[in-house]
């Protein structure tokens, strides 16, 4: 996929270039060989940016590989608790959250005046 995105980059620099510039519309070598130069080094960059960014599996070294699992483990774990301790260490199930209605003396609810 990124080989494709290189080269899609590079055809469309170098279109626009042309379209707006003339660039490479020069005479048998120097046309071609300059288009290809920029359309080579486009690509080339593309490459190396998205390397920076998304790095393949094989290209990190044992010890790259060792701290993203564990930033995955960490994430993990994180996201999704797998006990019900409570801070004081003793396991106990969640609560059930049953509706409540609100409370007549709770000042958090508005009062809209007599019921009944």
């Amino acid at each position: 996929m990124r080989y494709i995105v290189a080269i899609a980059a590079a055809f469309l620099v170098l279109l626009f270039l042309g379209a707006t510039t003339g660039f490479g519309e020069w005479p048998r070598p120097w046309g071609p060989i300059s288009r290809g130069a920029v359309g080579g080094t486009i690509a080339i960059g593309v490459l190396i940016v998205w390397e920076q960014l998304y790095p393949r599996e094989d290209s990190l070294t044992a010890e790259e590989k060792a701290s993203l699992r564990d930033e995955e483990n960490t994430a993990a774990e994180a996201a999704s608790p797998s006990s019900f301790e409570s801070p004081s260490g003793n396991a106990s199930p969640p609560e059930a959250a049953s509706p409540s209605l609100p409370d007549e003396d709770d000042p958090s609810v508005p009062d809209d005046g007599p019921r009944g």
